[in-house]
């Protein structure tokens, strides 16, 4: 009898087609997968996919069924543990929440360690990055970052202030003066920007 662990294997491999990018989406080994398919294959007596060079994957049509259908039936019992939970009055489904490194570490995963414990049926997922900008908008949920918002695409809600106190030394002061305007600051000299921690 399929599971639905055996759909999701199926339906992401569809979607990566690579023994490396399953592994990555599912937390497994690469080998754990190549052993996961050939016991599904042999429980159900029929060839799921083809091995395309040292990872790649391409579905035979009986795959390509399996993974349509196994589409449909996880995301029907996705909607399904929705409903139950809903008619009880609690959270479910996946948060993928993405900050800054030092930020996130410091304040937010604390935060959604102590929301973790409140919805223990919300799977979180927290990525922390320094490279804000270069992550595609369909891979999260919240995007938690101190820069200014680019894409006006995006509904963005301010959490709080973020002050900046900036400072020189006595000598830096005589040298090139107070003139009241941070822009200027750069021409007289070097600046190092530190994050409290």
């Amino acid at each position: 009898m399929i599971s639905s662990d055996d759909l999701q294997l199926i339906t992401v491999l569809a979607q990566e087609k690579s023994l490396v990018g399953v592994s990555r989406i599912l937390n497994v080994s690469a080998s754990a997968i190549s052993q996961r398919l050939g016991a599904l294959e042999n429980k159900l007596d029929l060839k799921i996919a083809e091995r395309v060079g040292r990872s790649g994957i391409i579905l035979s049509a009986e795959g390509n069924y399996l993974a349509s259908r196994g589409k449909d039936i996880l995301n029907d019992i996705s909607l399904l543990n929705d409903d139950v939970f809903k008619r009880k009055g609690q959270l479910t489904g996946e948060l993928h929440v993405i900050a800054s490194m030092g930020f996130g570490r410091l304040y937010i995963a604390p935060m959604l360690a102590r929301f973790e414990e409140i919805y223990p049926e919300v799977k979180i997922k927290l990525t922390l990055s320094d490279q804000l900008g270069r992550i595609p908008n369909e891979n999260w949920d919240i995007l938690i970052r101190v820069e200014p918002l680019r894409d006006s695409t995006l509904r963005m809600k301010k959490l709080a202030p973020n002050k900046r106190i900036l400072c020189a030394s006595p000598n830096y002061i005589t040298r090139f003066g107070v003139n009241g305007n941070a822009k200027l600051v750069h021409r007289g000299g070097n600046v190092l920007l530190l994050r409290a921690e």
